[in-house]
């Protein structure tokens, strides 16, 4: 095009290489080497991704969920590893370094670089946090005008209060509109003790799905076999699957979390593979006018999906049950408003056998209007940032 239409910008509208994965953890795409390519070519002023989040089809070779899995998030909208790589990879920054002192460092983009634009009026905040997630110190600048191909900025951080106190130090870039389009994260004490919430068999595999901590950044599984201790591949997830084991064998576990500062582990657990089914992953739940959605995953030899569900925390017995053959998602309806529902799910597969069901999970019907969730507030002379975490869909 450029050979034909010297004069003229050209917009990639269009580009990608192949599905990911449904799971956040597994959603991977190698975004550096396409846009690598596309990179300091004067006349190519920008290039979008096929595509922002997964999406249903019934194209050939589509996945039994019934979702095409092109997206940096999923159906739920929930963020995939790609999310993260694609959002620093389309920052207006080419990257932000902070060394534990008071300076940060700010790279700026190349000349032809994408994307490269003039950043104005775009502002440098800081936020601090303790091991409970609530904002003991932060502030914020306006930076200078930075354009593609000027030199590194170097900007200082002056904190109040004692450094020490700091669990966790996020650095973000702000834009005019109040986005912060780019950040890093510092971690200044290990993770608390990962929690287990349940463990599932099968004959060769076992599943633990546990409540992530956010002072870990990732999370991972080790496991004694045969006197040899071995571990599973890192994961952003709240599940584990632990592969290629031996049938009727007793395994010694247990989770790690993990961040830059070091480890944290649970008890161990002493878990046997068992000739059983594991239940579907739920992706996501959410509260509708009238009882809830659930988003879980589906496996090609999947008949029936069977969901109890019940205003007493354990009591199966006096549980509702329905079924459905829907795949990826279902709805549970007729419930009260308000009033806090506990469920769990099962697959039953096309010979007939029930998988284990999921841990139980808890969920209130009714679509409220929440109001947004106020973090902190930063101040920096006559000025006042709010950190606010938006309501779901706001």
């Amino acid at each position: 095009v450029h050979k034909h239409q010297p004069g003229k910008p050209i917009f990639y509208a269009e580009y990608g290489s192949e599905i990911t994965d449904e799971d956040p953890n597994k959603g991977k795409i190698s975004a550096r080497k396409m846009l690598d390519e596309l990179r300091n070519k004067p006349y190519l002023i920008g290039a979008s991704l096929w595509t922002f989040n997964d999406y249903r089809s019934s194209y050939s070779g589509t996945p039994p969920s019934q979702n095409r899995s092109w997206g940096v998030v999923n159906v739920f909208r929930q963020k995939k590893r790609a999310y993260h790589v694609y959002r620093k990879e389309y920052s207006p920054v080419k990257d932000i370094k902070w060394n534990g002192s008071e300076n940060v460092e700010i790279f700026s983009r190349d000349t032809y670089d994408i994307p490269a634009y003039p950043l104005k009026n775009y502002r440098l905040l800081w936020e601090a946090t303790d091991t409970a997630g609530r904002l003991v110190d932060g502030g914020f600048s306006i930076l200078p005008e930075i354009n593609p191909g000027d030199h590194t900025v170097v900007e200082k951080l002056r904190w109040k209060e004692n450094k020490h106190t700091f669990a966790k130090l996020s650095i973000h870039i702000v834009n005019p509109l109040g986005y912060s389009v780019y950040d890093t994260t510092s971690y200044l004490l290990k993770p608390q003790i990962p929690e287990i919430t349940a463990i599932h068999t099968e004959l060769k595999k076992i599943r633990i799905v546990f409540k992530q901590d956010k002072l870990a950044s990732v999370w991972r599984a080790e496991y004694e076999d045969n006197g040899i201790v071995k571990q599973n591949e890192e994961t952003i997830g709240n599940f584990i699957d632990i592969d290629g084991l031996e049938p009727d064998k007793t395994y010694t576990l247990r989770l790690v979390a993990i961040n830059d500062i070091g480890k944290s582990y649970s008890a161990k657990a002493k878990v046997k593979t068992m000739p059983e089914e594991l239940p579907p992953i739920i992706w996501h739940t959410e509260a509708a006018d009238d009882g809830f959605f659930v988003g879980y995953s589906v496996e090609p030899k999947d008949y029936l999906y069977q969901v109890q569900y019940g205003t007493a925390s354990g009591d199966y017995d006096n549980f509702h049950t329905i079924q459905s053959r829907n795949k990826g998602m279902l709805k549970i309806s007729g419930l009260e408003e308000g009033k806090k529902y506990y469920y769990r799910m099962r697959r039953l597969m096309q010979w007939g056998f029930a998988s284990n069901w999921t841990n139980e999970i808890e969920i209130t019907p009714g679509i409220l209007a929440e109001p947004p969730k106020l973090l902190g507030v930063i101040r920096s002379r006559n000025k006042a940032a709010l950190l606010i975490e938006p309501p779901y869909k706001a």
